[in-house]
Parts: C-alpha cells; sequence; structure tokens
C-alpha cells in the first residue's frame, strides 16, 4: 500500500496549486520551504581572442554567389515555351474564325445564287409553251384513252441469290481479305 499513499481522490486531484482546498502533500508537489539547490556554474578559462580585421564597404570584395534551381533552369524556359504556344494557338484560332467567317459569308451568297437559278431555271420549262411546241411544230397530240395499255404478268418477281463456289475456302478468303485491306492502306 506504499505506493498509492500519495493519491488524492475527487475534486482535490486536479487542484494543483492548492487553491480550492486545504493543501494535502503529496510526493510530486515541492515544499514551499524547499528552495531548489542553485550550483555555481563552472568557471571557464579566458582563451585569447582573435584579432578580427576591420574593412570598410567600399574595401570588401562582394562575393556574391548565385544559388540557381534546378527548377528554375528548366522550368522557366518551360513556362516560356508554353506562352509561345498558346499565343500561337490564339493566332491560329484567329486565322480560322477570320475564315470560317468569309466561308460562311461565301455559303451565303452562293446559297442565293442558286436560288436565283433556280427561278430561273423553272421558268425557263413553261409547260403551255412545251404542249405548244409539240403540237405545231411536232405534230403530236395527247393519248386517249383507247390508246392506253396495260401488261398484266402471270409470273410474280423473282430475285435470284447467286452461291459461291465449293472451292473457295477460308485461307483464300482470309487471303483476299488481307490483300484488300493492304491495298486499301497503300
Amino acid at each position: 500500500m506504499a505506493e498509492f499513499a500519495g493519491l488524492v481522490y475527487g475534486n482535490l486531484a486536479y487542484d494543483r496549486f492548492g487553491t480550492s482546498a486545504p493543501a494535502i502533500e503529496a510526493p510530486y508537489f515541492p515544499r514551499e520551504e524547499e528552495a531548489p539547490v542553485r550550483q555555481p556554474a563552472p568557471q571557464v578559462e579566458a582563451q585569447p581572442r582573435e584579432k578580427v580585421s576591420v574593412r570598410t564597404a567600399a574595401e570588401a570584395k562582394p562575393q556574391a554567389r548565385v544559388n540557381v534551381s534546378v527548377f528554375a533552369l528548366l522550368g522557366i524556359p518551360a513556362v516560356i515555351l508554353c506562352m509561345v504556344l498558346l499565343l500561337r494557338s490564339y493566332i491560329q484560332l484567329t486565322a480560322l474564325s477570320q475564315e470560317s467567317a468569309e466561308l460562311e459569308s461565301r455559303i451565303a451568297q452562293l446559297q442565293e445564287e442558286q436560288t436565283k437559278l433556280e427561278i430561273v431555271y423553272e421558268s425557263t420549262f413553261d409547260m403551255a409553251q412545251v404542249e405548244q411546241i409539240a403540237k405545231a411544230d411536232l405534230g403530236m397530240v395527247k393519248a386517249g384513252t383507247e390508246q392506253v395499255s396495260y401488261i398484266r404478268s402471270s409470273s410474280g418477281d423473282v430475285a435470284v441469290i447467286l452461291q459461291e463456289e465449293s472451292g473457295v475456302g477460308r485461307v483464300e478468303k482470309a487471303r483476299s481479305f488481307l490483300e484488300k485491306v493492304l491495298a486499301y492502306l497503300r
């Protein structure tokens, strides 16, 4: 039981500085009458100091050493390259946009011209005029109902499916297919 001698139960367990209840001596609290003993610092022998030369800023040689990062050496040119490529792509985009606008206006002009030409084309074929020329110059007349004849066939429509020759094998089909692919790729 000697190991539990300094235990405190209840709310006194949280009172480290003894402000809420009468002080209970515990082995882990220092007593006020026991002041820590200070030992004198060990004496160090004085060593002779070196002479320090004092120079002015004008006399001092600048020893500026520049530390360059590998990231800076590789990163800055990469950023500049990306900026140049971005600028170039914007220039190309502007050129293509301008070309697209020109082509769209050209398409609008051509569609308008097509409409005009269709009107001219349709006006050249006046059916009344064509009928008059056919009757007067060529001597044609309209067909009557007795001149129309219909043909009736007792047999229906026929479709023929051709069979491949039995001598052609799978290997020859594969070779033919590969030859067609190679001919396409050339």
